[in-house]
């Protein structure tokens, strides 16, 4: 199973358990239980004993059963820096600075890395109504990527993606002293704010 093809899986999974959950929830749980799909059918069977039949899933719920936090997750830290909003995205870096082992970095670098690709592609479609199937979204994304899409223009997003590259590498030990988790994506963010 590809990565992107999980959070069809975990749909598919629910709707077997007779789940409902939105793209927005869906996403969150995604990023919460990564690609183990045992760790995945290990949750949905801890929500089958606690919830009811057809009960609707809610970041709430997942924040309360599943233990992954609804407002401090790489989902909105990549929705606070399409709306470039600077103290959210410091106090979401600073939660999963203290907790990198729900949070490794190589995730949310390479989270950012999609983030501003897809954007990258945004820009460059004629006809912004195929933005859900050429970026492969869910149409409950499109106005995230056109609001994003107006706080950083093609060039700043592609910019965005050079500095991205690069603190892969620091996150990998090229070129510094230290690489811990908070100074490399707070370096990040700040380079990204300035372009």
């Amino acid at each position: 199973l590809y990565d992107n093809q999980v959070g069809q899986w975990i749909r598919d999974r629910l709707q077997e358990a007779q789940f409902k959950i939105d793209a927005k929830t869906l996403q969150i749980l995604s990023e919460a239980l990564g690609n183990d799909l045992s760790k995945i059918e290990k949750e949905i069977g801890k929500l089958k004993i606690v919830l009811d039949d057809h009960s609707q899933i809610t970041p709430e719920l997942i924040e309360k059963h599943v233990g992954f936090s609804k407002d401090y997750n790489n989902f909105e830290l990549y929705n606070a820096v399409g709306k470039r909003d600077f103290l959210q995205c410091t106090k979401i870096v600073k939660y999963m600075a203290e907790n990198p082992k729900n949070h490794p970095l190589v995730l949310t670098i390479s989270g950012f890395y999609n983030f501003f690709r897809k954007l990258l592609l945004y820009h460059g479609l004629g006809d912004k109504s195929k933005a859900v199937s050429l970026l492969g979204i869910s149409p409950y994304f499109v106005r995230d990527f056109e609001y994003a899409s107006k706080k950083f223009s093609l060039k700043q997003a592609s910019k965005a993606i050079t500095l991205i590259l690069e603190a892969d590498l620091k996150s990998k030990g090229v070129g510094v002293k230290s690489s811990k988790h908070l100074h490399i994506i707070q370096d990040l963010l700040v380079k990204i704010f300035a372009v």
